[in-house]
């Protein structure tokens, strides 16, 4: 599958193979894949896992997601970080409001 990379702030932060689309709705969302850089952002996103808003809540990370070929999707990017110590890999990255035929094309 298609890696796409996640960025906050420039950094690269972590990716997905967003292996579960629904290109029609404009959603996607899969594993997400924690980059070294991601531990300077982590207790903030976990802080942000019951929120109401989690998309406005994550707002100061200004997240974007790039696909293989480079292009940023135009979406609003969330992570979901439900992980411990004995789940470490519990952590979803969700995106809605997908340009489609950016999506489809990877």
């Amino acid at each position: 599958m298609a890696r796409f990379e996640v960025y906050s702030n420039a950094a690269l932060i972590g990716w997905s193979e967003l292996e579960h689309r629904d290109p029609h709705m404009g959603v996607a969302f899969g594993k997400f894949v924690p980059a070294p850089a991601y531990e300077k952002v982590r207790e903030y996103v976990r802080s942000t896992l019951h929120v109401q808003s989690r998309s406005a809540a994550q707002a100061p990370l200004s997240l974007t997601v790039r696909t293989p070929r480079g292009a940023d999707l135009v979406n609003v990017a969330t992570i979901a970080d439900a992980s411990t110590d004995s789940t470490p890999d519990d952590i979803e990255l969700e995106l809605l409001g997908i340009d489609t035929e950016r999506l489809g094309d990877v």
